[in-house]
């Protein structure tokens, strides 16, 4: 197999997971397509929904983070080569 396409294999299967507090947990791939949600039931607060809403896009920021850290030190190394 091709180099690069044995990277972006290996992207495509890289996991990230960000986590909101410890309360909302998000899985991703490296290529940031979410494949998992876990929500905490401690999370969960009728009254305040607003506060489930911000864990979960910290959760997913967190994992793009991590994503995209992934991508470039896999990647990295390929800049300027118009890949």
């Amino acid at each position: 197999a091709h180099p690069v396409q044995s990277i972006m294999t290996a992207i495509t299967l890289g996991t990230a997971v960000g986590a909101g507090g410890g309360l909302v947990k998000v899985t991703m791939t490296a290529k940031k397509v979410v494949t998992g949600v876990s929500i905490s039931p401690d999370a969960v607060d009728m009254d305040d929904l607003t506060m489930l809403e911000d864990l979960l896009i910290a959760a997913l920021n967190d994992g793009y983070e991590q994503a995209d850290e992934e991508y470039e030190e896999k990647m990295g190394k390929f800049a300027g080569l118009g890949l």
